[in-house]
């Protein structure tokens, strides 16, 4: 209760969140007024008018405050109690969305321990804490928010989630009460104005009554025969309207009760405060207690005008028999806009409180004092306290935050070593200890290499978890070194090198005017806190920077390619970063030394707040803050003063933002978005006691618990402290007996195993609670899955971003420079070139892009020189570039050529590309746009494909035939790849060469008339190299594989992917010449024999379930399959062989690969399950057979998370698999 109050009585970030606590609160001033109103309903109706109108002023107030940012605090509540264990198990639907074809690389920032950044692709923990800006990917982030325009990403204007149901159903409900509110106002008024003006005598009797009741303002009564009982017209100048019969002579008392009755209305603004609840009913139209708070407030206003208007009569009966009869005539108007003097439902109860409260006098000042003071203390406590607990006793003192870091801090000590290491002889060494990821360097001792270039340090204290050391080595004339040890992982050798050979990185530092920057630290260190006097600079008055102990570095330094393998990198460009306190940290890049840099730095997004602790209502003091970037994967950190406030500068992006304390949990601000040179305040957070979910992770094939030092699982976990709107997640490990600990903020938390598969679930923890959920590896979820919001909201920012991005600042134009070649230059100078470009720091870049331009400038006659290098050269960037070469210039004669190639694209994984024009060359871009074969470029970009892309996109676009050749474009070679696999790749192939090949020797003649390429002469496949059979007994494990899968019915989806090779990974559909008829038995049969002559391992079909309804299923095509148990399910193997596996399972004698209870003797075909297979060809691997697909909405751009195979929502029906790749021990260490 003290919790619920706790969070009741705090404040919000969260739009929606905010809102409710605002609509909780005002359901409690209205509870406490209808109490109020209940028990002094036959009281004086004073009482009742000042009590509801005390409300609506409450309602006003109480909203106001709750939406300011600062809040006074009062440690009302008692001191936390202790942990309660609730047994509590909630089966929720996992979830099925990420942001589709983004991969997220989360770069990993020294050792990891309780929190972790995931990537979308991958689930093993990566990093306790998301990782600032100190990873070249966050920095290449951040570089590229700081030197774009300020850009605004906006969601659609169309509310999506329930929340934005939830405001647009209110919306049009109140949009339609204020139309008729205000088509009632505006008929009254055209009605009163339409009125006649009463006789003279009637006027002057009207201002005597008003004066006798003490309404001093003047008072205009008219009539009007349209109306049938008087009411006032009028908030701000009030006037009487009277039916026309009341002004008959014989009706001079009923008219003197009716003028004093609506004269008395006036007095007491009763029409006003008539509107003012209307619009508060409107507001709040859905709320229940809102209904009747207009009329009970308008029966209290008519009671004590009724109790004026007997007064002046003199007659409280004959004032009741006049009301009687007046509500006898009153027709079945609705004058809801006015107040009306007789309503017949409420007459009777009129009348008898005329005769109840004719003795009724006016409230005295201890009624009205009490009654104001009890409004006044409600709208303070609900609007601007916030409740928090006293503090802990001192028994338990142990557990504040102070103390623990104590204990942290002794921890840390760690055990004290010797390390030794080698180095320049007479350079200066420093040691330097980081106690925790994002702490400040400690100092520990400093040391001179000796002359035989050794040195050592004695009694090093170690760090404890998540810290490291570091060495630097500096010497005059020498570049500057860093060695880094963290004692979780294995220690690098302590080797400190240091070049004589230096350079300098300078440049100039200033503000978006040209102003120069003064005291910025500009440094190559990727720490928050950089060492001092190592790799780094501080600019002068100018803004000038000069970094002096670096070594001479370019490109051709770097390269590590080897000519024969022609496989390593080039390190093309180098980082650094740039710290002023007024700025956010901001990021440069060089590509050689020595060099010139200038760096403009923005004015930060700011964001201010203060860290409560919930549980003792007091600021926390030192603790860590950290942003998470949603869509740009920026991340900032800093920590709180002495009176918990933190400042972060960021850029610009939508922020995840939290604490980290001791024995707190954070309720996190979600998906706040900041805009360069805004500051935002009063973003507080919370940080509660929180509770654990613990449990034990049980292996199904024993029923009893892992053991998690063997095998390493982790349990993590998305909620209010850790949004799913962000990467980062908090986790724990599972420990030797099985079991499990995590710590959660109090709410709603998504609980999972992170480095295995079992269904995740969604758990409600309370503050101070521990919730019990064991978790069963394999286990599937009963009930469908549906998309978290928070993940459909991250996938929709990331897209935005992404679309922003792409939005770069216009090319400038500038005449058309056609490319033209010196006559000295001949095309083999030219593709000399260009094979040097493709190796070095020049591939890709405007240059690069320009020399196919002046090789495609060549035309024609130089194609049969393309074609003999397309012939002699089997390099992926050399394929690609005359792929896309031949395709510009565009001469038929090309394609016997580019047929020979089509074996030659058969290569090991690759990437197409998204390029773009960096300079000003209008005609370049249009040349790379106009050839690639991309349909959608924007801005500067082209698209450069994988040799496969553009090699058969060169033949389509040269032939106009294709012929299917897409099913080769995710087929790739591997160095694992068992014999059988590269026999059947290469077969594969070589088949569709030769498919071209006969295509061409027919048509060849009609598309060129040079007899010289008449003929493909297309080489033969090569015959197999003699291999051993892998013995059933070899050592095997998996390596990768492949998800996502949709084998859709040759029955339903003919036209759709139907077939799968499992030697390759072709799917394709069924031939068109069995599309149009009915799947009979001998048609199947058929079909799978033509299959497997293709060398297809399975086909996708349907059959019918037991109740009748369409089950989609998968057929082997002599593929022999082991059922494996449940917990083989997506679980890495180590160490295997084929014999282990085929004596694990149990052989499947079915004709569909569905999962088979041998108790019952029953096929369960909706089951997942795990096989493993040896197909035709002698290749083996792991078969996981997901969930069918009956649910095909899902869309481009949608996404998915979690288990691929356990989706049910896809792009197309049918059933879901996945693979793991088996490789043989022989490649276990190779390239280590």
């Amino acid at each position: 209760m003290s919790s619920t109050l706790n969070w009741l009585m705090g404040s919000s970030d969260d739009l929606s969140n905010s809102a409710l606590l605002i609509l909780i609160r005002l359901t409690l001033i209205l509870m406490v007024a209808w109490l109020c109103h209940c028990a002094c309903n036959r009281w004086n109706p004073r009482l009742r008018i000042l009590l509801w109108r005390m409300t609506a002023v409450s309602l006003i107030f109480v909203t106001v405050l709750s939406l300011l940012p600062y809040r006074l605090q009062l440690a009302l509540l008692p001191a936390a109690s202790p942990v309660v264990e609730v047994d509590e198990v909630v089966e929720p639907p996992d979830l099925n969305e990420t942001a589709a074809g983004i991969e997220l690389t989360v770069p990993v920032s020294g050792p990891s321990s309780r929190e972790v950044d995931l990537s979308d692709r991958g689930l093993m923990p990566l990093n306790e804490q998301p990782p600032i800006e100190d990873t070249a990917a966050i920095q290449a982030s951040i570089l590229e928010d700081t030197v774009t325009q300020e850009t605004a990403l906006t969601a659609d204007w169309f509310p999506t989630g329930l929340s934005g149901y939830v405001c647009v159903i209110w919306g049009l409900g109140g949009a339609l009460l204020t139309l008729s509110w205000l088509g009632g106002v505006l008929s009254l008024v055209a009605l009163y104005r339409g009125a006649t003006p009463v006789p003279a005598a009637i006027q002057d009797q009207a201002e005597a009554i008003a004066a006798q009741l003490g309404y001093l303002k003047s008072i205009d009564v008219r009539c009007s025969e349209e109306v049938q009982t008087p009411f006032i017209v009028g908030a701000w100048r009030p006037g009487v309207l009277i039916p026309v019969q009341q002004c008959a002579a014989a009706e001079r008392q009923e008219l003197q009760a009716s003028l004093a009755h609506e004269i008395a209305h006036c007095r007491g603004n009763d029409l006003r405060w008539h509107h003012l609840f209307t619009l508060l009913q409107i507001l709040l139209w859905f709320h229940p207690l809102m209904w009747r708070t207009r009329v009970v407030h308008a029966d209290a206003c008519d009671e004590l005008c009724d109790l004026k208007a007997a007064g002046y009569l003199g007659d409280d009966k004959l004032y009741g028999r006049l009301l009687a009869g007046l509500a006898l005539r009153v027709a079945a108007q609705n004058r809801s806009a006015a107040l009306a003097m007789a309503r017949r439902s409420q007459v009777r109860k009129r009348i008898e409180a005329v005769s109840r409260n004719r003795t009724s006098r006016g409230l005295n000042r201890w009624q009205a004092g009490s009654m104001l003071t009890t409004a006044v203390a409600m709208v303070v406590l609900l609007g601007v306290v916030r409740i928090g607990r006293a503090q802990e006793q001192p028994a338990v003192a142990e557990d504040q935050p102070e103390a623990v870091e104590v204990k942290q801090s002794e921890q840390a000590q760690g055990v004290k070593e010797t390390l030794s290491g080698t180095g320049e002889p007479g350079a200066t060494v420093k040691l330097y200890r980081y106690p925790e990821g994002y702490a400040k360097p400690v100092f520990q001792g400093e040391t001179t290499i000796d002359e035989s270039g050794r040195f050592t340090f004695k009694d090093v204290q170690m760090p404890g978890e998540g810290g490291r050391l570091t060495m630097v080595a500096t010497k005059a004339g020498y570049s500057s070194a860093m060695w880094s040890m963290w004692p979780e992982y294995q220690r690098p050798k302590l080797s400190l090198r240091m070049k004589s050979d230096t350079a300098a990185l300078s440049g100039t530092i200033t503000d978006e005017n040209g102003n120069p920057v003064a005291d910025a630290v500009v440094t190559l260190q990727p720490d928050q806190y950089p060492i001092p006097d190592f790799l780094m600079a501080k600019t002068d008055s100018q803004g000038r920077y000069t970094i002096k102990d670096l070594a001479a570095s370019n490109s051709d330094k770097s390269n590590t390619k080897s000519p024969s393998s022609k496989k390593g990198y080039t390190v093309t460009r180098c980082l650094f970063r740039v710290h002023h306190a007024d700025y956010p940290i901001t990021i440069g890049s060089y590509s050689q030394l020595p060099q010139t840099v200038d760096v403009t730095l923005h004015p930060p997004a700011i964001v201010e707040g203060q860290v409560v602790d919930l549980v003792t209502g007091e600021p926390l003091a030192d603790v860590e803050v950290h942003a998470q970037g949603i869509a740009r994967y920026g991340g900032f950190t800093t920590r709180t003063d002495a009176n918990g406030n933190y400042k972060l500068r960021m850029t610009n992006d939508y922020y995840n933002i939290w604490a980290v304390a001791p024995e707190r949990m954070p309720l996190a601000i979600k998906a706040l978005k900041v805009t360069e040179g805004q500051r935002q305040t009063g973003r507080d957070i919370p940080m509660a006691r929180g509770g654990y979910v613990t449990g034990k992770v049980i292996d199904p094939a024993t029923d009893q618990p892992i053991d998690g030092d063997k095998r390493k699982m982790y349990v993590a976990h998305y909620g209010p402290a850790r949004p799913m709107t962000g990467a980062a997640v908090t986790s724990t490990s599972v420990q030797a007996d099985g079991t499990y600990r995590l710590h959660v903020a109090p709410g709603r938390n998504y609980i999972y195993l992170m480095n295995g598969s079992s269904t995740p679930g969604y758990l409600n923890v309370g503050d101070g609670q521990t919730v019990h959920r064991d978790i069963v590896i394999g286990e599937l979820a009963e009930k469908p899955q549906v998309p978290d919001p928070d993940l459909m909201l991250r996938g929709k920012l990331m897209r935005a971003a992404m679309s922003d991005n792409r939005k770069q600042s216009p090319l400038v134009s500038s005449e058309e420079d056609e490319a033209k070649l010196p006559s000295s230059k001949s095309v083999g100078k030219l593709l000399a070139e260009l094979k040097e470009m493709n190796s070095g720091a020049d591939r890709f870049s405007d240059e690069w892009a320009d020399q196919l331009r002046k090789i495609a400038s060549l035309g024609p006659e130089v194609v049969p020189e393309l074609v003999a290098e397309l012939d002699q050269t089997s390099d992926d960037m050399m394929l690609r570039c005359l792929g896309f070469i031949l395709r510009a210039i565009g001469d038929k004669r090309a394609v016997p050529g580019l047929i020979r190639a089509i074996p030659k694209t058969l290569i090991p994984p690759g990437s197409d590309m998204g390029l773009q024009i960096q300079g000003t060359d209008v005609a370049l871009l249009k040349f790379m746009q106009q050839h690639d074969l991309s349909a959608d470029d924007s801005s500067r970009e082209y698209g450069f494909n994988r040799p496969v892309g553009e090699i058969f996109g060169a033949l389509h676009t040269l032939t106009g035939q294709n012929f299917g050749d897409q099913q080769l474009y995710h087929i790739f070679l591997s160095e694992n790849d068992f014999p059988s696999q590269k026999r059947a790749k290469a077969a594969l192939f070589h088949q569709v060469a030769a498919r071209w090949a006969e295509w061409w020797q027919k048509h060849g003649r009609e598309l060129t008339d040079d007899p010289a390429f008449y003929q493909v002469n297309l080489p033969p496949l090569p015959a197999p190299a003699a291999t051993d059979p892998i013995s059933s007994s070899a050592l095997l494990r998996t390596d990768s594989g492949t998800s996502n899968w949709v084998l859709q019915s040759i029955r339903s989806a003919p036209e759709g992917l139907v077939f799968y090779d499992l030697d390759t990974g072709r799917a394709a559909p069924l031939p068109e010449r069995w599309r149009e008829k009915e799947i009979s038995v001998d048609l199947l049969k058929e079909i799978r024999e033509w299959a497997a002559g293709q060398g297809y391992d399975m086909l996708g079909d349907e059959i019918e379930g037991e109740e009748g309804q369409t089950q989609f299923v998968l057929r082997p095509i002599g593929l022999r399959t082991w059922e494996l148990p449940k917990s083989r399910w997506k679980e890495s193997l180590s160490q295997t062989s084929i014999d282990a596996l085929q004596a694990e399972g149990r052989a499947n004698q079915q004709d569909l690969l569905v999962s088979f209870d041998p108790e019952t003797n029953q096929a369960r075909p909706l089951d997942t399950v795990t096989f493993f297979y040896i197909t035709r060809e002698g290749t083996p691997g792991i078969l996981y057979v997901g969930i069918e697909v009956q649910d095909d909405s899902l869309k481009p751009g949608g996404v998915s998370t979690g288990d691929n195979e356990l989706n049910p929502v896809a792009f197309r029906k049918g059933r879901r698999f996945g693979l793991n790749r088996l490789v043989t021990g022989a490649n276990l260490f190779r390239g280590r």
